[in-house]
């Protein structure tokens, strides 16, 4: 194995530790988010325990801006 198939297989694995998988805990249906998703989709059912609406709000719409696809899948 040369340098460049290891460079392509890290490159590979680095590419797939970017994506993390959130559930909707209703549909059952999975999505995969990008780091800064995946934060915002976490703080988004914090603020909704801590009945923070104004801050969950925000959230929701950015993903409504951002990520519409996820934000119907995984908050609608």
């Amino acid at each position: 194995m040369d340098t460049t198939e290891i460079s392509i297989r890290l490159l590979g694995v680095i590419d797939n530790m970017d994506k993390i998988t959130r559930t909707n805990p209703f549909s059952g249906v999975s999505v995969e988010l990008t780091m800064e998703e995946a934060v915002r989709y976490d703080q988004i059912k914090e603020d909704e325990v801590n009945e923070n609406y104004g801050r969950m709000q925000s959230g929701l719409t950015w993903f409504q801006k951002n990520n519409v696809d996820a934000y119907y899948k995984l908050l609608d």
